[in-house]
């Protein structure tokens, strides 16, 4: 089996086979709720599972897929999957024509066919799995018997119905003729000379009622395999590769459409034309669709996410042990001890210990009812902050990242259990394992080089905020003004991180944030998962640095405190007058 090297190289459901996929996939708490029977909106960052989960969903996975999971889904799911990929080359058609001549509109308008015809041709293959009659399927599952006779008849209703002459009467044939359909709109879309003949032939199709198309075409299916009132589930993913004239009318449709349609969508955090709720008949959350946040994290979710998943990836390389058995565990000094000489190296720290009446040489007499809250609340901050300060109480320079990043469940939650990552920093581990151990060094060299690949990536979206001219730039600014409020001049007993708009940014700020959720390096607050309803709609909306950032600058991974987003990074809420140089010491 191939071990990957880099996120970038790392398991991406695009590319898979679906039996491949089916090996591999283990359920979670996303997948039971994009099960459902109701319309979804997904969105979640890039290498979240967003891909996995849709085509999971589709007819021949859910066929193929063997397990426990598997047959109780196949008994709950009564709708037959259609998996709709998403080209990146629409967008750029779609860019490169709009304000460019003045016969654009035709050329868009074949651009929103190209799509139709593509979800059309996805929806004649999963037709034709279903009835494939050389099909070797012992579980039958959503299997229909179709004579050739009634094929050929489905057909002609189909083709008569989308306009299209197929040169072979049958399914196969049908999706051939629709994909030679897309292949001669594109070329006319490109076309860089006027075509008075080709624009003034009208493209068939309007985008804005896709769901009256998908409507009549169902129901020609339903008719001729006898299933009145079969349910048709069109999974639309990587929705943020397409243009805004796709995308909207496909949320339109989420409220009041076709009854044997169900639509699920899978988006980027960020979208910034895209509006779910912008009147009063615009789809609702819970009523219209199920929304579905992959951008936030849940420790409690993620981990048991995490577990299964990297336990199945050692496993298969013949580590059957649990996991975590095969990571060495940091040694970490116990409070006592580290509050005793924080105590000695920073007065401020003395102060904060006073005014709470805590004695660090009694630290292990205390309880619940009598500070040990309070010692739970500022130990990690403590820990952090006594490695970095000498007796002197300046900072000391660190080589590597701390060894309190190590440890199974801590490397979790530094990728924020994003499966793309996971798979990526485990694979490497891998091939660290000594004598069934992964030591503690080789555990923060695989953080540093998983964000190092990360980073490269960061430092090739350019945006213009602050002085920052990458979203890498406007990271490192960020974190360094977090970094301060632990290696600062005085101890503060809260983390900070959450950022917030205190007033409007102004759209190049919220364009930058939107790019940054969308690459996952901004976190939504798993408080805030419906992000007001628009995937355009981030400014009141918490997020804070993803945690793969903490160990290059020294961050607490826990739950921080909010602070204004244009301050922090302007460098203005700095503490004490330390200098970003010195913050940059690790």
């Amino acid at each position: 089996m191939v071990r990957y090297k880099s996120i970038h190289d790392s398991f991406n459901a695009r590319n898979l086979t679906i039996s491949a996929l089916c090996e591999g996939f283990i359920v979670n708490d996303h997948f039971l709720k994009l099960s459902g029977p109701d319309h979804a909106i997904m969105v979640g960052p890039r290498g979240s599972g967003k891909t996995t989960l849709m085509k999971m969903l589709q007819v021949e996975a859910l066929s193929l897929w063997e397990s426990d999971d598997a047959e109780t889904f196949r008994k709950k799911i009564d709708f037959t999957g259609v998996f709709i990929p998403t080209d990146r080359l629409w967008k750029m058609q779609y860019e490169s024509i709009v304000g460019n001549n003045e016969w654009e509109s035709a050329r868009v308008d074949s651009l929103n066919s190209i799509f139709i015809y593509h979800v059309l041709e996805r929806f004649v293959l999963a037709v034709e799995y279903r009835s494939k009659r050389s099909l070797n399927d012992v579980r039958g599952f959503r299997r229909v018997n179709l004579s050739k006779k009634e094929e050929v008849s489905l057909v002609n209703d189909l083709a008569r119905s989308w306009r299209v002459k197929p040169k072979m009467l049958t399914l196969k044939g049908l999706a051939l003729e629709l994909a030679m359909s897309k292949h001669e709109l594109s070329g006319f879309s490109l076309s860089a000379e006027r075509e008075p003949e080709k624009e003034k032939k009208s493209p068939f199709f309007d985008i804005k009622n896709i769901a009256g198309l998908l409507d009549v075409s169902v129901k020609i299916v339903n008719s001729h395999i006898d299933e009145d009132g079969g349910k048709w589930c069109f999974l639309f993913d990587e929705l943020e590769l397409a243009p805004e004239s796709i995308v909207q009318p496909l949320i339109n449709a989420l409220r009041g459409g076709p009854e044997d349609i169900i639509l699920k969508l899978s988006l980027s955090p960020y979208h910034g034309d895209i509006k779910v709720t912008d009147n009063p008949n615009s789809p609702m959350d819970r009523q219209d669709h199920s929304f579905i946040n992959l951008s936030s994290s849940n420790d409690r979710i993620g981990f048991e996410f995490s577990k299964k998943l990297c336990q199945k990836l050692f496993d298969r390389h013949g580590y059957s042990k649990t996991v975590e058995s095969y990571f060495e565990e940091p040694k970490r000094k116990p409070n006592k001890i580290v509050f005793l000489e924080l105590e000695k190296k920073d007065p401020t720290f003395k102060d904060y210990l006073m005014r709470n009446n805590i004695d660090a040489t009694r630290l292990e007499l205390y309880t619940e009812k009598n500070k040990l809250p309070i010692i739970r609340k500022v130990q990690f901050i403590a820990q952090l902050r006594n490695e970095f300060l000498s007796y002197e109480g300046r900072l000391k320079s660190k080589k590597r990242a701390l060894d309190y990043y190590a440890g199974f469940d801590k490397i979790c939650k530094a990728v924020e259990y994003n499966p793309r990552m996971l798979i990526g920093v485990f694979s490497m581990l891998l091939d660290a394992m000594v004598d069934n151990k992964i030591s503690v060094s080789e555990q923060i060299k695989s953080l540093k080089e998983i964000l190092n690949s990360y980073s490269a990536l960061l430092n090739t979206i350019s945006i213009e905020v602050a002085g920052s001219a990458s979203l890498l730039e406007m990271v490192d600014k960020l974190a360094i003004a977090l970094a301060s409020y632990i290696k600062g001049g005085d101890f503060y007993s809260e983390t900070y991180g959450y950022f917030c708009f205190h007033k409007d940014p102004g759209e190049e700020v919220k364009r930058a944030v939107g790019y940054a959720l969308n690459s996952g390096a901004f976190v939504i607050d798993d408080s805030d998962a419906h992000l007001n309803g628009n995937i355009g709609d981030i400014e009141s909306v918490r997020f804070r640095l993803s945690y793969i950032f903490s160990h290059k600058y020294g961050l607490v991974m826990s739950k921080p405190r909010e602070l204004d987003f244009m301050k922090a990074l302007s460098g203005d809420l700095m503490p004490n007058g330390l200098s970003p140089e010195q913050i940059k010491l690790l």
